[in-house]
């Protein structure tokens, strides 16, 4: 189990992910190797409480350590965030109005120094964009520190954030630091929004109300239309029947935030195993055994095709597996092997999978017409 530390940092790093804002920690390691504190510290940004919040308030210190920085190649803007997670850690109250301020989209003098640190290292012609993703970044984060702090004088800044703001995103993550205070207010807007046809919103949604409730949500951006629309069911019945009971449980919920599991490498005493483990295409560092799974199967080969066609095929089965099962299935089985496979697959309920399977076709069409 990851520290409390280590947890808090992955909350915020996952909230990051949801904004797609194009500079994340990915690869960089921090949640696994270093603490908010210790990478402040580094830095030369004091982590005591006033520090912390002086930090928020005013910026980069005089007399911060410029090369560890320049090493750390992470945005200035990153920095605030940091704070903002050691501050939910230790729990400083005191700094409860500068998170409020910054949660309502008013940025210190400090914080508007970071963001324009940042868009100097972009072209003109994106520096407003940049500058507004970063603003959001900021807001988004802010928000996420005031429900990890569980401070019941800041329910109504989150409730009046929630019912004033039109975006998503912020929305979903004001219903999870509302519910963790133990309000319900946020429940019936996640519901809804599983049921949207954004895709990558509604995941965000599951993932939330599963937080909140505890349930099993079968819904990721891997699980396929069958399945999705099967969770869709049974969670208008869940909330059916205890929309007028259902009260969140604001210190288990804030529990299940921060004792996020990492999961174990796989086996890949499977050939489902290996398929899967080899689709992950961000194991850079090969930690989950992706490298190792695209070996085993190299060399594996034909031998394993009756094991890899059912993969293809079944429309229950994750979507990156079967993805990567038809490139696999694609490239190792007879030309007419595939291309049964690859036709069938373009009619599938699943767009990712119908999609592929018309490239691959072009794909080995082309290599026919070469010959």
């Amino acid at each position: 189990m990851f520290s409390v530390e280590k947890n808090i940092a992955c909350a915020f790093k996952i909230g990051m992910i949801f904004l797609v804002l194009g500079m994340i920690l990915q690869g960089t390691g921090l949640c696994q190797e270093r603490s908010p504190a210790q990478i402040l510290g580094s830095l030369g940004i004091g982590t005591t409480p006033d520090k912390l919040a002086l930090f928020l308030e005013e910026g980069l210190p005089g007399e911060y350590n410029k090369k560890a920085f320049i090493e750390l190649a992470i945005p200035a803007t990153q920095l605030a965030i940091l704070a903002m997670q050691e501050t939910s850690r230790i729990n400083h109250k005191s700094a409860l109005p500068l998170l409020i301020q910054t949660a309502e989209g008013r940025f210190t003098n400090g914080q508007k120094a970071l963001v324009q640190y940042d868009i100097q290292k972009v072209s003109r012609s994106l520096q407003e964009a940049r500058k507004n993703t970063l603003y959001d970044h900021l807001q988004y984060n802010a928000m996420n520190a005031l429900g990890l702090m569980r401070d019941p004088s800041v329910l109504p800044v989150l409730q009046g954030i929630f019912q004033t703001t039109s975006r998503d995103l912020f929305k979903i993550n004001l219903a999870l630091g509302m519910a963790t205070l133990d309000d319900p207010g946020g429940i019936q807007y996640l519901v809804d929004l599983i049921e949207a046809r954004n895709r990558s919103l509604a995941v965000e949604g599951a993932s939330t109300l599963s937080l909140i409730t505890g349930l099993d949500v079968d819904y990721t951006q891997y699980t396929p239309i069958i399945r999705r629309k099967l969770t869709m069911k049974k969670i208008e019945k869940w909330w059916k029947e205890n929309r007028e009971i259902f009260r969140p449980r604001g210190e288990e919920i804030l529990k299940r935030r921060l004792n996020v599991q990492t999961p174990p490498p796989p086996s890949l005493r499977s050939v489902r195993e290996m398929i899967q483990a080899a689709s992950n295409y961000g194991d850079v560092d090969n930690s989950m055994k992706s490298l190792d799974a695209r070996e085993k199967l190299s060399l594996l080969g034909a031998s394993i095709l009756q094991d890899v066609y059912p993969l293809c095929v079944d429309e229950e089965e994750n979507i990156n597996i079967r993805i990567e099962a038809l490139r696999f299935y694609s490239r190792i089985a007879s030309r007419e092997e595939a291309k049964a496979v690859l036709k069938k697959a373009t009619h599938d309920d699943n767009p990712e999978i119908k999609s592929l399977a018309k490239e691959l076709l072009k794909t080995l069409n082309r290599s026919e017409e070469k010959k």
